[in-house]
């Protein structure tokens, strides 16, 4: 994530995630699946102002682009004042106490014992329930402003003791916020298990995103656990030594079968990939969002002109997203507890 304090509080661009590996293990005693995955962050952004409040109260603020397009808020949705087959279900976020961003910060401040409050301003650009960890990346990216602004430094064990207890994909996105790392990792366990990992070279691609998306639970649901499953480690050894010429060989994504019986925008999507010659294309965590990796951004910008002209309009051109440790952004020597 990119973090920038200023006289109003900490404004965070919160990144997308890709799947380049995604491996189901087993399925755990608590419902969960034991997975594998190799995420990468990329430069697709939802933007977070968080500011501090005296009265204790913990407020989100939501901005869509569904909100844009009908001129209002999704509160006229509840109003009945814009109907719900007009919404884009890529916007239909929730801004109360449900949302993940609230649910995590009241969690960080029972942890720390303060009565501090926060406002959080989150304008999406990343779809919901579309594979890309936005959800997690916007919560993480408060979790991360949070604390900066109630300590004047980041508590990074309170932070990650709330990531790993809310969400599986948070402590990933957590490690662009605490190292200098690649924006690469392997993750383990329900996926909170994180382990950076080298990148050499810089990637380009392209994300689409159906006008459908993808309930995790319903993909999980309906997804097998292989017999023999399928080992990372030639994906990270082309990775750290930048041979991305091996990546058609190489990407894998268990979930694709399971995601493409939720909804048959999956194998529309894929086909459509297909006859646009791209390169090196898979889903991305459940779905509904597929990636492709290209050779270069100018071959990523044709594969996007060629997707948008199949009727799509959620298109996205993409390159790694490689960030600096929070400590270096803030000059703060003391931030990283």
């Amino acid at each position: 994530m990119h973090l920038k304090m200023n006289q109003d509080g900490v404004l965070v661009l919160a990144p997308a995630k890709i799947n380049l590996h995604l491996e189901i293990l087993q399925k755990r005693s608590d419902g969960y699946h034991e997975i594998e995955t190799i995420m990468h962050s990329v430069s697709l952004y939802d933007t977070i102002q968080v500011y501090g409040r005296d009265d204790g109260n913990v407020t989100l603020e939501l901005h869509t682009p569904a909100e844009r397009a009908n001129e209002g808020n999704l509160m006229d949705l509840v109003s009945h004042q814009i109907d719900p087959a007009q919404i884009d279900p890529a916007w239909l976020i929730p801004a109360d106490s449900s949302n993940l961003v609230v649910r995590g910060l009241l969690r960080l401040r029972e942890l720390l014992g303060i009565s501090s409050g926060a406002h959080v301003r989150l304008t999406k650009t990343i779809p919901a329930a579309a594979g890309l960890g936005g959800g997690s990346s916007d919560t993480a990216a408060a979790l991360t402003a949070a604390s900066l602004i109630w300590l004047g430094r980041f508590d990074r064990s309170a932070v990650e003791t709330v990531a790993s207890q809310i969400g599986s994909d948070l402590s990933f996105f957590l490690g662009s916020a605490t190292s200098e790392e690649s924006g690469l990792a392997l993750c383990r366990g329900r996926g909170e298990q994180v382990t950076s990992l080298p990148l050499n070279g810089v990637m380009h691609g392209v994300i689409a995103h159906p006008p459908a998306g993808c309930s995790t639970a319903d993909v999980y649901r309906k997804c097998r656990v292989p017999e023999s499953p399928r080992s990372p480690e030639k994906l990270v050894g082309a990775l750290a030594a930048g041979k991305f010429d091996e990546l058609p060989h190489l990407v894998c994504n268990r979930l694709e079968e399971a995601a493409s019986q939720v909804t048959p925008w999956v194998s529309r999507l894929r086909n459509w990939m297909e006859e646009s010659s791209a390169w090196v294309h898979q889903l991305s965590g459940s779905g509904s969002a597929r990636f492709a990796i290209c050779r270069d951004e100018a071959e990523a910008i044709q594969l996007a002109q060629s997707l948008q002209a199949c009727g799509l309009s959620r298109v996205h051109v993409w390159q790694s997203c490689m960030t600096p440790a929070i400590e270096a952004q803030t000059r703060l020597g003391t931030a990283s507890q």
